[in-house]
């Protein structure tokens, strides 16, 4: 049993049908889609007995709290409470236990609030493509950056891929990049295979590529300058290239300024 206390809320399965059953709604899933969707997504636990009476005690709050509450599943909370679950409770957890139900049982027969309205998160889409460049400009901090500041900075886009922070099944999407660098300007978008990579020490080993992600993403992407599409030369990696460091696109400025420090000796 992943419970940790006799609350309704306080287990595992109720965590899970709340995030996927308000996670489909989010999606803009209709009420009869977003509740089929966690019955058939959470399906192991309806098949576990003492799971299966969290499901159905959370999942009946869930609805009632969002004005979705079905006679169905209101029907099988209650049976359930009725028939009570002593026998999963320590003896020191049976009053706590017995409260907790007949909250319930109070709730689910009380009037239903109106159904409450959801909305809806849309994914975000990356509109670039691999082999967009960029020139961008750090912001470096402190006076012994200053060497840095006539460099130049250059957004390398590998391939767009999901990446769900926000909401898993949203479909998410975000760039994957290389960072390149140079004493002078780019006049040609060949040019950019000849210039130097920042490499993300991460792993302290050969990696260069970072996978972008929201925080801060919409003000790192203006202030870049689109320079135009280049099939540049890939650095060959020493890792799993399936799997990449993924950076809040703020992080960026250190990332970059914590590899020049290493090879400039500052």
């Amino acid at each position: 049993m992943g419970a940790w206390g006799p609350g309704i809320f306080s287990n595992d399965a109720a965590l899970d049908v709340r995030e996927t059953y308000v996670g489909k709604l989010k999606m803009g899933a209709t009420d009869e889609e977003a509740l089929s969707f966690v019955q058939s997504e959470l399906a192991d636990y309806l098949n576990d007995e003492e799971d299966a009476i969290d499901f159905w005690l959370c999942l009946s709050s869930i609805l009632f709290d969002y004005g979705r509450l079905t006679d169905e599943v209101k029907d099988k909370a209650l049976s359930i409470i009725e028939k009570g679950d002593d026998f999963r409770w320590e003896k020191y957890d049976l009053k706590k236990r017995a409260k907790a139900l007949s909250d319930l049982k109070e709730k689910l027969l009380s009037t239903q609030p109106e159904r409450k309205k959801i909305s809806v998160m849309k994914p975000v889409v990356c509109k670039y493509k691999p082999g967009d460049i960029f020139l961008y400009k750090p912001v470096f901090e402190g006076s012994e950056k200053k060497a840095y500041h006539d460099w130049f900075f250059y957004i390398l886009i590998d391939e767009v891929a999901v990446f769900d922070t926000r909401l898993e099944g949203l479909g998410d999407t975000y760039p994957i990049i290389y960072i390149k660098y140079s004493d002078h300007e780019l006049s040609d978008l060949s040019e950019i295979d000849t210039f130097g990579f920042i490499n993300t020490g991460i792993r302290g080993i050969n990696e260069h590529r970072i996978q972008l992600y929201r925080d801060g993403y919409s003000g790192f992407i203006k202030t870049c300058r689109y320079l135009g599409n280049y099939d540049f030369a890939r650095t060959e990696n020493t890792y799993d290239d399936s799997v990449f460091i993924m950076r809040p696109a703020r992080e960026i400025d250190g990332v970059i300024s914590e590899y020049l420090d290493k090879i400039t000796g500052n």
